[in-house]
């Protein structure tokens, strides 16, 4: 019986998922399961601060013109967002008054009690 080449090559996602979960593998059998929560904190965090640091906004992105801006803005989004002005001060909110709305709704507990209830079963 031959191979053909589609059947001996593996797929792209399994080359893709292969490494990542055998060097997962690899970290629990010598490190322990703990080490992988660390490692992916680590990569999580650093990609992160990369993120941050790679991205801009609309306004501050060097390749976007005022009229890209514009049409941006005209569809609807807000390209202010991320702006280094200081916003406007909120009203403030009465904490109390949130927490009686939310647990003076019956739709509202009984969402509570079953949330409680699945969380303790699993």
């Amino acid at each position: 019986m031959s191979l053909t080449p589609s059947a001996a090559s593996p797929s792209p996602p399994r080359t893709v998922a292969v490494p990542p979960a055998t060097r997962v593998r690899w970290l629990v059998h010598t490190f322990g399961w703990q080490s992988v929560f660390y490692v992916m904190e680590c990569l999580g965090l650093a990609l992160a601060l990369a993120w941050n640091k790679v991205i801009d906004g609309p306004r501050a992105h060097p390749w976007v013109n005022q009229s890209e801006i514009d049409y941006i803005h005209a569809g609807g989004a807000l390209v202010d967002l991320d702006g280094r002005e200081t916003p406007a001060r909120s009203a403030p909110v009465d904490t109390f008054a949130c927490i009686k709305e939310l647990l003076g709704n019956r739709m509202l507990l009984g969402l509570y009690v079953f949330q409680y209830c699945i969380n303790v079963l699993t």
